[in-house]
């Protein structure tokens, strides 16, 4: 896999990788940092780097599987979602702006609690020849908590105004977004204790 030939990976053993990243994320959380689990549903069948192509995963549910348990039942803060699309959930979203991914699978089947980030949209946009601008509205819709944007404060600002406009025009659900703005003040006040009443 692609993530592994980076040197990004645990394991190939999703016991071994539930077990290792969970001790991780405990050691992290000793020390007042806060572990991000990534890249949600796994990319251990990329063959490409997610932020450079459109990365297709066409592995089947039961494939997939074995993948999904260190997700189950984490209590790890952040759970990045992947920026590759899988067939076998939905065929034309990648997760961090799949619905079907980033709150059917992961929050309803799984029960995840915590709060979802994007990959970064930058590499992502780019690869698909596209503004981040659009991506983000989708991954706001789809309830998706955090935009990652790694392109500088210019492009952060216009995506954080366009989905501002988007939300205000009622493009984006007030309640997923009520839902997002409580799970991100609970990690907030976890990270930050001292500057929360």
């Amino acid at each position: 896999s692609e993530v592994y030939r980076q040197g990004r990976t645990w394991s190939f053993d999703a016991k071994t990788t539930s077990r290792l990243a969970g001790a991780f994320a405990l050691g992290l959380a000793d020390s007042h940092e806060l572990a991000t689990m990534k890249h949600f549903p796994g990319l251990g069948f990329a063959t490409a780097n997610t932020d450079r192509a459109v990365v297709r995963i066409t592995a089947s549910r039961a494939r997939l599987a074995p993948g999904l348990l260190p997700y189950r039942g984490t209590h790890v803060p952040l759970v990045m979602l992947s920026n590759a699309i899988y067939d076998a959930y939905d065929r034309t979203n990648a997760a961090g702006w799949s619905r079907l991914i980033a709150t059917r699978l992961l929050r309803t089947e799984l029960g995840y609690q915590g709060v979802t980030i994007t990959d970064s949209l930058d590499g992502a946009a780019h690869a698909r020849g596209i503004a981040p601008n659009g991506l983000a509205l989708a991954a706001a819709r789809a309830g998706t908590d955090l935009i990652l944007l790694t392109g500088g404060e210019v492009a952060t600002r216009d995506v954080f105004a366009s989905l501002l406009r988007a939300a205000q025009a009622g493009r984006v659900g007030r309640a997923g977004l009520e839902r997002s703005y409580a799970r991100i003040q609970k990690l907030k006040a976890v990270a930050f204790p001292h500057s929360h009443p």
